[in-house]
């Protein structure tokens, strides 16, 4: 009589596991049949360097991927269609690719529709990318003006690059600067992603802050170094010797190997909870 009771239960359990299944794969092809599925055409764009003082993408659920070349000319790949088109124009001095429909949703793409942006390398004006749930990436710039990324749901990542100012914005993603040289501010955001600064040097300022990550940083430089998390550790080094900064550095369920003081012409802020600080100085 147990082993037939057993049998019942098992029986049953199984035959709710099968409806389970069978009603979320139900409602998955619902979905993908309600979502209308666009067909995107490759478009070119090209434009003389020759007035042109700022370049902006304006993307969205499309990754942004920006190069350095040789040539003289600014180019823009990109990928419209009748449902979701995007135009290219210029203004003022401003080079703008940005969508068109602001009201589209509930879509899918046949393909995988990006925005390939081609740069001089020696390109001077600012540079403005925007995109959402999507990777935006720069490298190879070598005397770039303002550059600024926001995105959503996406990592970000800048390599290479000289510029008068980098502000790099996502949300649930990392952010990575590698090898940066910067004549003001450098600035990179996050929450639910970690953020990484390697060789980079931010003459002015290096504001690092994310939530739920954590903050590493390997032989970064600036006047006034800040590093900020949540429920993540922030390690890594800086340059130069323990004497040249004041220093301010709390963290709670933590270690930290840093602490407060210190009388240096440069700043160095290290906050975070639930997690260690870690900082050495590549000069002693």
């Amino acid at each position: 009589m147990e082993n037939r009771n057993r049998i019942k239960r098992t029986a049953g359990l199984l035959l709710a596991v099968v409806v389970i299944v069978f009603a979320a794969v139900m409602s998955i092809s619902a979905f993908r049949g309600w979502a209308k599925v666009l067909v995107y055409e490759k478009q070119d764009y090209a434009a003389e360097t020759t007035g042109i003082k700022q370049v902006r993408i304006k993307a969205r659920n499309m990754p942004v991927m920006v190069a350095a070349s040789d040539s003289e000319e600014i180019v823009i790949h990109y990928f419209t269609c009748t449902e979701d088109p995007y135009e290219v124009s210029l203004e003022d001095g401003a080079l703008t690719l940005a969508y068109k429909n602001e009201m589209l949703s509930n879509y899918s793409s046949s393909s995988d529709p990006r925005v390939d942006l081609i740069l001089p390398a020696a390109y001077t004006g600012d540079i403005l990318l925007e995109s959402s749930n999507a990777r935006v990436n720069v490298s190879g710039l070598t005397q770039a003006g303002e550059v600024r990324i926001r995105t959503s749901n996406a990592p970000i990542e800048v390599n290479a690059v000289v510029a008068a100012l980098i502000s790099a914005h996502t949300s649930n993603g990392p952010v990575t600067l590698d090898q940066l040289a910067v004549s003001g501010k450098a600035d990179a955001r996050s929450s639910n992603g970690g953020i990484t600064a390697r060789e980079t040097v931010a003459k002015d300022g290096l504001r690092l802050e994310t939530s739920n990550g954590r903050v590493t940083v390997d032989r970064v430089a600036s006047a006034d170094i800040e590093l900020r998390s949540s429920n993540g550790a922030i390690t890594g080094s800086v340059e130069g010797k323990r004497a040249d900064y004041t220093i301010s550095s709390h963290t709670s369920n933590g270690d930290d190997s840093l602490g407060d003081g210190g009388k240096g012409q440069f700043r160095l802020t290290v906050q975070t909870s639930n997690g260690n600080i870690d900082i050495g100085f590549l000069g002693e």
